[in-house]
């Protein structure tokens, strides 16, 4: 989603001319977002893929005893059997062995995968690997100013700070007008639209999110009752005492009473012409089936059928008065003809007595 993203921003910027045409290609290196859940599938690797890994574990789970591990690179996946061919590159040799999914995320603590991407003077981005030869930090938001054959002249968005890269020797770099939550801690700026996947959804992300933006902050997710619920609660720690202490908070609002308050605002954004009346209905029938009590629900549909009725009544009597002001417009023209047409009459008869 993030890359969908970026490439959609930057082609609508492209189109504006707001970034160059003349661009380069680049094969960035790149930190997969994954967990232990993702690890255990063997499609979510690729050919190529370098693995970082829990190197004192997997050398033992290898029997390596003297050997130090340098790196680990996926050669090959067999997604029907789950298994996932490896390069173990050691100080002295190189092996190739096979490893279940399900074994190997054990080991594996992240994914580096190499991705092909366009830049070019004018671009935003964002550097993802600390690097002191080239003075740059992990998360640091540049604007490309020049590019020079495999270098290229970055300055900070906000420092103003200019540096020099040479994309051969640090390629951790990648579009930065979509960033993850993860990314954005610490960033300023002054609008932010949040895309909220309301499943991995906890107090600290939304915190961080809706904390970014100076003067305003829009949230697009696809269920907005299960999101404002979960941002309820700080992220998880998987003890016993974290989720009894969890369920013991009182002070936790139920999904139904979220979707209440949630149907409220919606009235009251519709009384203000804030949203449609299509809007309306469909976050309606969206949210309602979250109410656990009979009554409310009823309560809401009556307050929904009196809407619609106000805003039938409301067509009728616009209706009624674009007939109205149609037929004056007519009785209008009618009486514009007739007078037209007097005028021509009284001008034929005063010609004919001249003559």
């Amino acid at each position: 989603m993030k890359d969908q993203l970026n490439q959609t921003i930057r082609q609508k910027l492209q189109e504006q001319e707001k970034i160059g045409q003349d661009e380069i290609h680049i094969k960035t290196q790149q930190k997969i977002n994954a967990n232990e859940a993702d690890f255990r599938q063997a499609e979510t690797f690729q050919p190529g893929d370098i693995l970082q890994v829990r190197k004192k574990e997997f050398s033992k789970r290898i029997k390596l005893t003297r050997e130090k591990i340098e790196e680990v690179r996926v050669l090959d996946t067999n997604c029907e059997k789950n298994e996932i061919k490896l390069q173990v590159i050691t100080n002295t040799s190189k092996y190739e062995i096979y490893a279940y999914a399900s074994e190997l995320a054990k080991y594996v603590k992240q994914i580096e995968r190499q991705q092909e991407k366009n830049f070019a003077v004018g671009d935003k981005i964002i550097t993802l690997q600390n690097d002191k030869k080239t003075n740059v930090k992990n998360g640091e938001i540049f604007v490309v100013k020049e590019i020079w054959g495999d270098e290229m002249v970055l300055v900070a968005e906000n420092t103003r700070k200019e540096v020099k890269i040479n994309l051969k020797q640090y390629n951790w770099i990648d579009h930065a007008y979509c960033v993850t939550n993860f990314k954005a801690q610490g960033m300023t700026v002054r609008n932010v639209l949040y895309f909220c996947d309301q499943s991995n959804m906890n107090y600290n992300a939304f915190y961080v999110a809706v904390t970014r933006g100076k003067e305003n902050c829009k949230i697009y997710t696809t269920n907005a009752i299960q999101m404002l619920y979960n941002a309820q609660f700080e992220q998880e720690k998987k003890s016993i005492s974290s989720l009894q202490q969890r369920k013991e908070n009182t002070s936790v609002l139920s999904r139904s009473e979220i979707a209440e308050m949630y149907i409220h605002n919606l009235f009251e954004k519709f009384e203000k012409g804030k949203i449609s009346l299509e809007e309306l209905k469909r976050k309606f029938w969206n949210s309602i089936k979250y109410i656990d009590s009979f009554s409310k629900q009823k309560e809401f549909r009556k307050k929904l059928r009196e809407v619609l009725e106000q805003q039938e009544e409301k067509l009728q009597k616009q209706e009624q008065i674009q007939v109205q002001q149609q037929k004056q417009t007519q009785q209008q023209e009618k009486q514009q003809e007739q007078v037209k047409i007097k005028m021509i009459k009284k001008q034929a008869k005063n010609f004919i007595l001249e003559r």
